[in-house]
């Protein structure tokens, strides 16, 4: 057999894991959570009234985002 043993491949650039640039890297689409078919949200204004009427999203949300005066956004939550 002619392959290359695990630490001679473990040297080789062409399999070496190399750390992607951080522009590579799409942001997340907000498209599921609009779309009707999915998840039924007419609007970004309706995504955010639904989680600002559930009061373990606005504390989870005033965690995560504790400098902002309206934490629960619908950028925020994309």
């Amino acid at each position: 057999m002619n392959r290359p043993s695990l630490v001679r491949a473990l040297s080789l650039s062409t399999l070496a894991c190399k750390e992607a640039p951080k522009e590579a890297a799409p942001a997340p689409a907000p498209a599921p959570v609009l779309n009707p078919v999915e998840m039924a949200m007419p609007d970004a204004k309706g995504v955010e009234k639904v989680l600002t009427s559930t009061p373990q999203y606005v504390e989870a949300f005033a965690k995560a985002f504790p400098g902002e005066k309206e934490p629960v956004t619908f950028e925020n939550a994309a």
